[in-house]
């Protein structure tokens, strides 16, 4: 590669990686308001509630006509900054909340323990 091109690949590399940071930012001052929720990859959601966040883990439900996606809500939730265990309540209504969610999106949706494979 040249070094005109290395440049020009780092400066836009900073200029996404300070967007991708506003963003989380942006979401972390709504969480005071509301809890929120952003989709993070193709098999994870993040959820932020009053200034911190945790991953929920899910996958695609792809071959599957009755299911869009799968969520695995046996592994365990931390919250992101502290590296805190959430407590079962916490727990507790973060599905709550996702499941609100995806049912407001028309995604349909379950918990891997009740699928048969």
């Amino acid at each position: 590669m040249s070094l005109m091109f290395k440049c020009w690949r780092a400066t836009v590399g900073r200029f996404f990686a300070w967007l991708g940071s506003a963003e989380e930012q942006r979401l972390i001052r709504e969480s005071f308001i509301h809890p929120t929720m952003k989709r993070t990859g193709r098999e994870t959601i993040k959820y932020y509630e009053k200034g911190q966040s945790t991953t929920i883990t899910c996958d695609l439900a792809l071959g599957r006509k009755d299911l869009d996606l799968l969520i695995y809500n046996k592994l365990p939730l931390r919250w992101s900054d502290t590296g805190e265990a959430l407590t079962s309540e916490e727990s507790k209504r973060v599905y709550s909340n996702l499941s609100d969610l995806l049912a407001s999106q028309k995604i349909r949706w379950a918990y891997s323990e009740t699928v048969k494979s």
